[in-house]
């Protein structure tokens, strides 16, 4: 897991390929991947900071074409972010919030379900994907399958998001440990190359 300061990296290239709605530009992208785990490791890669996957991203726009191509390599579409939500979650959310009836929202939600498998979980605040009480049938249809075959993993969930937590967790803090080992091996070898200093010499403490 990548530290706090990250959030301030520039997209990738995937990200912003998606972001301007490029499917020819993600494609790319993909095709570039040497096999098929480095491309499932790139549809699946967390932006930092904030967990993200690359179809969560594709939700957020409604880029349908590109949610399907990203599903077809391998994307997760039960991937959580940092606050637990899943891609359903940002489809759902971005459904509610469109004022422009443009039917790629509900054909995003669509897919995501029947296609992807998505499932609706709860985020870290206990929320289920919401489309609205105004959402159309297909949408409401859409959610109310993936809320039923998404019982069991919904038990499961818990104990999953403690286990990735605490594996994110040990990460950073062993990032930390290895960046303070690194920098005490610079500041003992600064005092060596001194010759005596603070009781130091030659790199012995105490000895004349």
């Amino acid at each position: 897991m990548a530290d706090a300061d990250d959030d301030a990296l520039p997209p990738s290239k995937l990200a912003r390929a998606i972001a301007t709605g490029d499917v020819d530009a993600v494609a790319d992208v993909l095709d570039a991947c040497e096999d098929d785990a480095a491309t499932t490791a790139v549809v699946n890669e967390e932006a930092p900071g904030t967990w993200a996957s690359p179809l969560h991203l594709a939700a957020s726009f409604g880029e349908v074409e590109i949610i399907k191509l990203l599903l077809s390599k391998g994307a997760d579409p039960n991937a959580e972010d940092i606050k637990g939500r899943t891609c359903l979650h940002v489809a759902c959310d971005a459904y509610a919030s469109d004022a422009t009836g443009d039917l790629k929202w509900e054909d995003s939600i669509a897919t995501l379900v029947a296609a992807g498998g998505a499932l609706a979980l709860t985020d870290v605040d206990g929320k289920l994907p919401t489309p609205g009480d105004d959402a159309s049938t297909m949408v409401t249809s859409a959610v109310e399958r993936a809320f039923e075959e998404g019982a069991d993993a919904r038990k499961a969930q818990s104990e999953k998001r403690r286990i990735k937590k605490k594996e994110k967790f040990d990460a950073i803090m062993n990032g930390k440990i290895q960046a303070h080992v690194s920098n005490a091996s610079a500041c003992a070898i600064a005092v060596m190359d001194t010759g005596d200093a603070d009781g130091y010499k030659m790199g012995s403490r105490g000895q004349p």
